[in-house]
């Protein structure tokens, strides 16, 4: 079977390895099709169940995925192999070797980092909410290292992402904001967003970003499809 995954194209240590998977290799049908590992979008649990099985199965992962529930927040959990799944955070670091850190998404951006030595890592889940709240420099708060990179995964871009005031007035500058169709919308760029707030909070090494979900048909995308399933991106330590 061919892996129903891409490989984030950034510098990490040896002893690191991350993915994203796409919407091929899994059992879902229509509009779910087929690679949902989402359980909380009316898929069929079975279905969702099997396709979580195959991804951990084929990437050969140490343990099993960290599924969250994804709330638009900023708490950050602190994972070690003795956490309960399906905690309720945005985000989670670890310096844990059998913590396989996992974010869902379709159309939120999905952001990986880890800090140079390898030792420690975090995944977080940055849509407009999380990043007007300041997700990401919380998550980076809770690295020692000082030296961090970062990947950003696919996330809806600002060819498709428009937002009104209600949204813009969450954020405390015009940055990363374009015209909209009138004075009340704007185009809303989550990546530069999200590169300027890490190279605010420390993060010199940034890579990824600019894959929208919406124009890429191998990603979930909900502004485009409406009812569908989440990709994950994926990060862990060998």
């Amino acid at each position: 079977m061919t892996e129903p995954w891409l490989r984030p194209d950034w510098d990490l240590p040896d002893t690191v390895q991350s993915i994203v998977t796409t919407r091929d290799g899994g059992v879902s049908e229509a509009p779910y099709g087929a690679l949902n590992v989402a359980t909380h979008v009316a898929d069929q649990p079975a279905h969702v169940a099997e396709n979580r099985r195959r991804l951990e199965t084929l990437a050969e992962l140490p343990a099993s995925p960290l599924w969250l529930q994804q709330v638009h927040g900023t708490r950050v959990l602190l994972a070690d192999a003795n956490s309960a799944r399906e905690q309720q955070a945005d985000a989670v670091y670890t310096r844990d070797r059998h913590c396989v850190l996992t974010i869902m998404t379709a159309d939120c951006l999905p952001i990986l980092l880890c800090s140079a030595d390898g030792e420690e890592i975090a995944a977080v889940h940055a849509g407009w909410q999380g990043l007007a709240g300041n997700i990401i420099n919380k998550a980076v708060a809770r690295f020692s290292a000082t030296k961090i990179s970062a990947w950003l995964g696919p996330a809806i871009g600002p060819c498709h992402y428009e937002v009104d005031e209600r949204v813009r007035s969450r954020f405390d500058s015009d940055f990363g904001f374009g015209p909209g169709k009138d004075r009340g919308h704007w185009m809303l760029d989550l990546f530069a967003v999200a590169r300027r707030q890490l190279a605010d909070a420390g993060v010199e090494s940034i890579a990824g970003g600019g894959c929208c979900t919406y124009c890429d048909s191998r990603f979930y995308s909900y502004r485009r499809d409406g009812q569908t399933g989440r990709f994950a991106t994926l990060i862990w330590r060998r």
